[in-house]
């Protein structure tokens, strides 16, 4: 999209994105910390809409590369919320500086809460 790709060419040659890698291009990911707080949080929005049905279709096993920020690179864990369904705990491999998990099931949206330990 050309407004995404003007605010890449503005960003500093240094500038590393947190989320590195989301393996269904029809989900989009966002990473939010605040300062002061004792948890950031990875939002999980799923686009796939079919129109002739008015329905998402859900993705399964989805796989999400990020950065962490230092202040989390100790968590083991992240609690994964989705709306109707019970808060569970996502584990994530560690690889490079970057962390790598995957989400069981994802309908419309999600988010991965990862706390300060």
């Amino acid at each position: 999209d050309e407004s995404r790709e003007k605010i890449r060419k503005s960003l500093p040659t240094s500038f590393q994105p947190m989320v590195r890698a989301v393996s269904e291009a029809s989900v989009k990911a966002v990473f939010y910390e605040r300062d002061n707080a004792d948890c950031c949080v990875l939002h999980l929005i799923n686009y796939d809409y079919l129109s002739e049905s008015d329905m998402i279709r859900g993705k399964q096993n989805l796989r999400v590369t990020l950065r962490i920020p230092a202040a989390y690179e100790k968590a083991q864990t992240g609690m994964l919320l989705a709306p109707g369904r019970p808060v569970s705990r996502v584990s994530f491999e560690r690889a490079e500086g970057l962390i790598t998990l995957q989400i069981p099931n994802l309908e419309v949206y999600s988010m991965v809460v990862f706390e300060k330990p």
